[in-house]
């Protein structure tokens, strides 16, 4: 506006359109694809759709055509996004600044879901189904801020005091109506009406916080800054809204010292820096410290019951960081390093505990609760080089990014307490416990497979020695742990870790004249998967579903040598339990984007009078990945965003190889 008064915005709206496949489970298309027999078609010769037959018959076992499942099923998810910023910023007196902006981010979601009417083999839906989701956000901050800067001589001060207010409103409506007639009409007024449902929910919370921050610096070498934030959450109640955080640095550039002047040209920029700081964390959900209320039907209609256990002194859970770090320039700068040591500590972790069968109904919630404390250590590299001289055609960088931490869970209720967690038919495959990282595999060891009577007679017992109904040659062996002559739970132990010895990327840049070329490639090394689809395509426990390839190498009369235990109806010796025979290791390296382009010479394109740039590229996503896991895709992530199941891959859908070709144009 003027030399006193800036005033600015910034806005952006998406929509896009997502048709949704079920995966990352038992009965997701990747899974049903791997259970299916072979012996069921996609399409009879008829063109219907080929499926089980009989409740014990050819593919019963296979969870039906998963082609015909992610063909027919149809869930689509609409986004509209709208985001945006604005601000104004007045300059009041010498040195000093406020600035005022406000923030908005609104989300619109409409999701459709259809199961159609189908005959599937001997799988049939009479009628369809539709279901409605309608989800509606609005959040908005806004912040002030009044900054004091000033230099006198070799000295810097900038101060600056603020206070922010945030608020979000979530709303989801659903509706769903059965008894439809044709999959050809989805809409729910079309739907039979004794069928019609519907619920909402709504979740609104907010949050102020009033903050200072001072930074100081000397000659340009000397640095200090000190944080300090009071954060009130509506999550927590008033016994404990507040939350502090401070955080403070010091930093000393060493290359500006006269003592490194001889040193120019070789060691360029030193630069060592030391911080520690507290945040906080809010997440539990709005009012679930306080008591709320759960419908149930009664003789009388809806009546209302606690829903929950209150805890209205559930707190903050915090995070407090120390760091060291080192920033060096080589050879005019041409090679940059940066080297981080961290440690994080979480404590108070918002929990919600588990309660004892005894309390009840399964839809009383447990209470909220501030428990645990938990360590990460770490090492952060990362170097950055310029590869050719400023004078040469050919320009090179590359950036190389090196990650390793370590995590322990230190502190529970007590040094024996335990966090399980479970998937699918409630079997446990992970044990967070004190002194080991989070999310470990729990399982039972395998020890090699009976092969032999005194084996069978001499190891410790593992149930009844039975041809039809026991334990017998070909089945596998499991470690006594617990040194009790007993096989059972209390021989569960940590069987591997979803937490890898270290992480890295590569990229490289290149151009020469008007062509460029830009390859960039990422892993992980040390950590283990569960492939949990083994346990299906392995265990033999689905006779007439889908089996891998390596069950054709079971133990047997005339194929003794194997690791593969034998088949046996009903599996007495359950070896298919959750064990290290499901564990393998996920490291990998994956050619994550490959890029070539050119740009034609701008002495064309001034003939044209419009186009000011074009440059023309081909990309190649998800090109390869190397690595020994057997399934699909190593890079897992968490099983339902859930960070005590990583590592666990249910059928997970594998990132794509992708190409694309475009143009860019500047007129």
């Amino acid at each position: 506006m003027n030399d006193w008064l800036k005033i600015g915005n910034t806005i952006t709206a998406s929509n896009g359109k997502e048709n949704i496949a079920y995966n990352d489970s038992e009965d997701g298309v990747i899974m049903g694809a791997l259970r299916q027999s072979p012996e069921v078609p996609v399409y009879y010769s008829d063109g219907s759709w080929g499926g089980p037959v009989g409740a014990d018959g050819v593919g019963s076992g296979g969870g039906g055509n998963p082609v015909a499942w992610s063909t027919i099923r149809s869930s689509y998810l609409e986004r509209s996004k709208v985001l945006g910023t604005l601000y104004a910023e007045l300059s009041l007196l010498k040195d000093f600044k406020l600035r005022s902006e406000l923030g908005y981010d609104f989300n619109f979601n409409q999701m459709s879901s259809f199961n159609p009417s189908y005959e599937i083999g001997d799988l049939k839906n009479e009628t369809g189904t539709s279901f409605k989701y309608n989800t509606n956000s609005f959040y908005w901050i806004m912040k002030n801020f009044l900054t004091y800067s000033k230099k006198i001589d070799n000295h810097n001060i900038t101060a600056m005091v603020g206070h922010e207010a945030q608020h979000s409103d979530w709303e989801q409506i659903q509706a769903t109506r059965g008894g439809f007639l044709t999959n050809d009409l989805t809409a729910l007024a079309i739907g039979d009406s004794e069928t019609a449902g519907a619920n909402s929910m709504q979740n609104q919370w907010a949050m102020q916080s009033a903050f200072a921050r001072a930074n100081y610096s000397f000659n340009n070498k000397y640095l200090l800054t000190g944080t300090i934030r009071a954060d009130a959450s509506s999550n927590f109640g008033p016994n404990n809204r507040w939350g502090y955080f401070p955080s403070f640095s010091a930093g000393w550039v060493v290359s500006e010292e006269p003592f490194m002047e001889p040193l120019k040209g070789t060691l360029d920029w030193v630069k060592i820096r030391a911080g520690y700081g507290e945040v906080g964390n809010q997440n539990i959900g709005a009012y679930a410290y306080g008591q709320s209320l759960a419908t149930i039907n009664s003789a009388y209609g809806s009546a209302f019951i606690p829903g929950n256990i209150a805890n209205p002194d559930v707190k903050w859970e915090t995070t407090t960081s120390t760091n060291l770090g080192v920033e060096l320039g080589f050879f005019n700068n041409r090679i940059n390093m940066d080297a981080d040591l961290y440690i994080k500590k979480s404590k108070d972790f918002l929990y919600q505990l588990p309660m004892a069968y005894y309390y009840g109904r399964e839809a009383f919630s447990a209470p909220y609760v501030n428990l645990g404390e938990m360590t990460n250590k770490g090492f952060d590299l990362s170097i950055n080089t310029v590869n050719t001289n400023s004078t040469s055609p050919l320009k090179w960088n590359s950036s190389i990014v090196f990650s390793m931490y370590r995590n322990e869970l230190t502190e529970l209720a007590d040094e024996n307490s335990t966090i399980t967690q479970v998937i699918q038919f409630n079997q446990t495959v992970t044990q967070t416990s004190v002194g080991n990282p989070i999310g470990q595999f729990y399982g039972y060891v395998t020890d090699g497979l009976f092969t032999s009577m005194d084996q069978l007679n001499n190891a410790p017992s593992q149930g009844i020695i039975d041809e039809d109904n026991g334990v017998w040659l070909g089945d596998y062996k499991f470690k006594d742990v617990h040194e009790d002559g007993v096989i059972d739970d209390k021989d569960r132990t940590i069987i591997g870790s979803p937490h890898p010895d270290f992480t890295f990327s590569v990229s490289n840049n290149l151009s020469y004249r008007n062509w460029d070329f830009a390859l960039s490639m990422y892993g992980s090394y040390g950590n283990d998967i569960i492939n949990w689809t083994r346990k299906v395509t392995e265990g033999m426990t689905e006779p007439y579903g889908n089996q891998s390839v390596k069950v054709a190498d079971r133990y047997r009369l005339g194929n003794t040598d194997t690791d593969m235990p034998r088949y046996v109806s009903g599996d007495p010796n359950s070896n298919a339990r959750v064990s290290d025979r499901y564990v393998e290791d996920g490291s990998f390296l994956r050619i994550q984007n490959i890029t070539l382009g050119y740009t034609l010479p701008k002495r064309w394109l001034d003939k044209t009078g419009i186009i000011s740039n074009l440059r023309a590229y081909a990309t190649v996503q998800n090109l390869h990945t190397f690595t020994h896991y057997s399934g699909y895709d190593p890079d897992i992530g968490g099983h339902s965003n859930n960070a005590l199941l990583a590592g666990i891959d249910n059928g997970r859908y594998p990132v794509p190889r992708t190409y694309l070709f475009g143009l860019k144009l500047d007129f």
